[in-house]
């Protein structure tokens, strides 16, 4: 709830800005009061929430230089999208017919009507909102689609649970560490870890190895099976939204260590480097196998170009609890893509 909190207040206030700081023209009343509501519940905090606000504003204003930049004109409304009520089918204009199924999986979190647009047909231009503490460079994260979608897209229902299953059955005939359900005992394994038992320790390494070493070998194995085209289209459309209508860009507002410096940045999911290697250039992809402490992690590349990256890792005490995958960018630090004119 405290993430949503910051989020609203982060989104309405670059929306009160993006619209020339008014409570109309697509903003309403009841906009106004969700965000009295979040700004007084953040209040405790207050130099997140100055920050919050700074990285709006800066938001805002990179927003609609960007949007002058590639053709679009004169803000004529201003739309909060997470609110109850937004619907996109009573958009006014011919387009918004096709917003209805096309905006179900859309990460704008703003929509602007501009005037005129001159570069495309369509004058809406969404904006997908990220705001960043604490870091000048770190990338936006991307969508997380859980493991479940990613068993579903290789086409290998529970895979990677009949993975995690069999390693805990010969970690439990290793060891002899009981059963709790359907993985070993937490607390039989932490009194062990405590203990600094060698045995464990070793069976632990081991099978922790076993497990997610071999749901990170199949999946490579699964991916290089499926083909590029078909990788490459998971990853624009399911990871980073890429074609999506109406028009999108992702702005991102970062405060450095002391909240007190921001920066904003705007990315073209479709005019960026990720989607330069992949699509335009159409670069091969390859694999690799990334190390980490605690999980096993997989990066995509296009050519050179770092794209994704997939790691795995218990959701908690090693042995004891199930598997969570997640996505993150790849670099983490910012991509400035290359926002071409053409």
């Amino acid at each position: 709830m405290a993430e949503n909190i910051s989020a609203d207040v982060n989104e309405l206030h670059c929306a009160y800005h993006l619209n020339g700081q008014q409570w109309s023209n697509g903003l309403s009343a009841v906009d106004k009061a969700v965000y009295d509501d979040r700004v007084a519940k953040l209040q405790k905090k207050p130099a997140e929430l100055q920050a919050r606000k700074a990285q709006a504003e800066k938001m805002a204003e990179e927003f609609l230089k960007w949007a002058q930049r590639h053709g679009y004109s004169g803000v004529k409304k201003v739309y909060w999208t997470a609110r109850s009520d937004f619907n996109y089918r009573t958009l006014p204009g011919k387009f918004s017919h096709r917003y209805v199924e096309e905006s179900k999986n859309n990460p704008t979190d703003i929509l602007v009507e501009f005037r005129t647009s001159t570069r495309y047909a369509d004058p809406h231009l969404g904006l997908s909102a990220k705001s960043l503490l604490k870091t000048l460079t770190q990338e936006a994260p991307v969508k997380n689609p859980g493991m479940g979608k990613i068993e579903e897209f290789i086409g290998k229902p529970n895979a990677f649970q009949k993975i995690l299953e069999e390693g805990v059955a010969a970690a439990h005939n290793d060891t002899s560490i009981p059963y709790s359900g359907k993985y070993l005992d937490k607390v039989k394994i932490k009194k062990l870890i405590a203990a600094k038992d060698p045995e464990f320790l070793v069976a632990r390494e081991k099978y922790t190895k076993q497990i997610l070493g071999g749901c990170r070998e199949l999946l490579i194995k699964e991916l290089k099976r499926m083909g590029d085209i078909d990788m490459k289209m998971y990853i624009l459309d399911e990871l980073l939204d890429t074609d999506k209508l109406p028009k999108y860009v992702k702005v991102t507002g970062r405060s450095d260590a002391k909240l007190t410096n921001v920066e904003a940045t705007v990315d073209d999911p479709l005019s960026n480097a990720k989607f330069e290697a992949m699509v335009k250039k159409n670069l091969p992809l390859t694999y690799e196998e990334l190390g980490g402490d605690d999980g096993y992690t997989i990066g995509v590349k296009a050519g050179s170009k770092q794209i994704v990256q997939i790691r795995f890792k218990f959701s908690g005490t090693q042995l004891a609890t199930g598997l969570k995958m997640s996505v993150a960018p790849w670099p983490g630090s910012i991509d400035r893509g290359v926002d071409r004119e053409d």
